[in-house]
């Protein structure tokens, strides 16, 4: 007699992973509805015909821009913003630079989409944030296909840059979103997480700052706390160096880890600082993920089994076991494949 097996399957909603907002579209409208309050974009196009086709590209690739933006910036070792000599290696491996796009013009590029009309305090005038970067497209595309070559619309001038040498680095950057979908959430590492959400808390809380936040000229207990970024490589070294974790690999943890931030220009100061619970609990994850990713256990070990060997390392520092998760429970039926 057969038995079949069927396996609930992984439903986010009630899994250790609930409260870690992904990227929808209404997500990536709200991000581009703040970018266009700070951008010059408008200004690179001649009439209304030409922004509103550039806007269109600009919706239809926000998505796969935004990620390209993320990645390239956490491998480059300065997130979350691009510095300039990050965002020039950026362009040579987007191979854009040759004899007309050479390095002076993409530093012509660069300090003109930074100067800022009117004074953005958290903005650094040496860096790229999300906002300048997807302006900083559409300067290197009139150049390139239009100053430099014979194209005459700039919205078919960015989007060949786009199609060319922009969206194909996608697949040379560390996945972020795909990531997720493909390996972190499963009932698997939920549940392994899950039975060992107590420890995990009592390791936030062991790492974690108390945080403040000045309200009408008075320094109010915001009545919660945060790992920041420095307590947390400060913290977590001793433990995680000897397993050839290093620093700068908690760092590309740390930021591949948070959620999407919308209105970057005010609040990326904040928000890249500190990493929420829901973002630690996938923080975990992208630690083991980056131990093995160079060797052969990254093909052949699931991402549970990695996991473990993190945190084992992490749990030293509350002395606390790593709890092994109950077997998954599985309705097996006969088959009536015998009769």
């Amino acid at each position: 007699m057969k038995q079949s097996t069927f396996v609930t399957p992984f439903k986010k909603p009630k899994s250790v992973f609930k409260d870690f907002k992904e990227d929808t579209e209404q997500t990536d409208r709200k991000c581009l509805e703040n970018d266009r309050k700070y951008w010059k974009v408008d200004k690179l196009c001649k009439d209304n015909e030409t922004k509103e086709a550039v806007m269109s590209i600009f919706k239809a690739q926000y998505s796969d821009l935004k990620e390209i933006f993320n990645a390239s910036n956490i491998i480059s070792g300065t997130p979350p913003d691009f510095h300039k000599r990050e965002f020039f290696l950026f362009c040579k491996d987007a191979e854009l630079v040759d004899e007309n796009l050479h390095s002076g013009i993409i530093d012509t590029y660069f300090k003109a989409t930074n100067f800022e009309e009117v004074d953005q305090e958290n903005n650094d005038d040496l860096a790229l944030n999300r906002f300048e970067f997807m302006e900083i497209l559409l300067r290197i595309a009139r150049g390139k296909y239009m100053e430099f070559s014979d194209e005459t619309q700039l919205a078919y001038a960015m989007m060949k840059l786009l199609q060319t040498n922009i969206l194909p680095m996608k697949a040379k950057l560390p996945p972020l979103q795909s990531w997720r979908n493909e390996q972190l959430w499963c009932i698997e590492v939920s549940d392994l997480l899950e039975v060992n959400i107590r420890a995990i808390k009592k390791l936030y809380a062991h790492i974690a700052v108390s945080m403040f936040n000045k309200v009408k000229n008075r320094i109010e207990d915001l009545s919660r706390s945060l790992v920041s970024i420095d307590k947390i490589c400060t913290t977590l070294k001793p433990v995680l160096n000897p397993i050839h974790i290093s620093e700068r690999k908690i760092m590309k943890a740390f930021y591949m880890s948070k959620m999407t931030v919308i209105n970057e220009n005010d609040d990326a100061n904040y928000e890249y600082t500190y990493l929420h619970l829901p973002e630690f609990l996938e923080f975990i994850g992208r630690l083991a993920w980056l131990k093995y990713l160079k060797t052969y256990q990254n093909d052949t070990w699931p991402l549970i089994k990695k996991m473990k060997v993190v945190m084992r390392a992490l749990f030293k520092l509350i002395q606390e076991p790593v709890i092994e998760p109950p077997e998954m429970e599985q309705n097996v039926s006969d088959s009536d494949d015998d009769y």
